[in-house]
């Protein structure tokens, strides 16, 4: 359990991912304008594993304003790519951060780089500023899924967290779904990839839409609104 004293604590994020028979927790936790991210891990009996940080939680900081964690996967070299946000160059950016974790440990892994975390950048040195990110393996490299205005970016990044500059135009797609949204959850399958986002249209109180793009045509394949918070059910086209 995470046992917080202070009654000004707020949880940014929150979600989980299997891996390895484990369960990794991650969350984000507000307080006093800083953020730290916590990742727990445990059994499938839901027991901590001790080993992992401090009886089986361990807390990150980089001293940012506004940072938190939003998604983690396996590597290939047996360690967790992190993704996450943090208002790095302005109070209104949100932007796009990777750092990488011991797997048993929970240790971040120093040679990722000096700081701890690298800051992803377009081929024009410019920061990615979005909403949230997500992340799947693809192509031997990792896609990083996110929504930023009325639009899915996608960003591929190799496992040294470095963005692929030949992927796009300056090193990133940007797909219309004309909704602004916050991603929740993505699937990729027959190189295509699926996904659910939240948003709030401007006819109905908060809507939930899925989503399915072709990789390999960048065509949407649907964006529909499934539930709204007014019990409304959309169809599919």
């Amino acid at each position: 359990d995470f046992n917080l004293s202070a009654s000004n604590y707020n949880i940014v994020t929150n979600s989980f991912k299997l891996i390895n028979n484990n369960i990794y927790f991650f969350v984000s936790l507000s307080y006093n304008s800083n953020n730290n991210f916590f990742i727990a891990k445990m059994d499938l009996d839901g027991n901590p594993d001790l080993n992992f940080g401090l009886n089986g939680i361990k807390a990150i900081g980089f001293g940012l304003t506004g940072q938190n964690v939003t998604d983690l996967i396996l590597t290939n070299d047996g360690n967790l790519l992190c993704t996450g946000i943090s208002t790095l160059t302005s109070p209104n950016n949100r932007n796009l951060i990777v750092f990488k974790i011991d797997l048993v440990s929970g240790n971040l892994i120093s040679s990722f780089d000096p700081n701890g975390y690298k800051v992803l950048l377009s081929s024009s040195g410019t920061t990615f500023v979005d909403a949230n990110g997500l992340i799947v393996e693809y192509n031997n490299e990792y896609l990083l899924v996110s929504i930023y205005g009325p639009n899915l970016k996608l960003i591929k990044i190799d496992l040294n967290g470095n963005v692929d500059l030949s992927y796009g135009i300056n090193g990133y797609k940007s797909i219309a779904l004309n909704n602004v949204g916050f991603i929740q959850k993505i699937s990729l399958k027959d190189n295509k990839i699926f996904g659910n986002y939240a948003y709030t249209p401007a006819s109905m109180a908060t809507a939930v839409n899925l989503f399915g793009i072709d990789l390999t045509t960048d065509q949407v394949l649907f964006n529909t609104t499934t539930f709204t918070s007014l019990g409304q059910v959309g169809s599919f086209n």
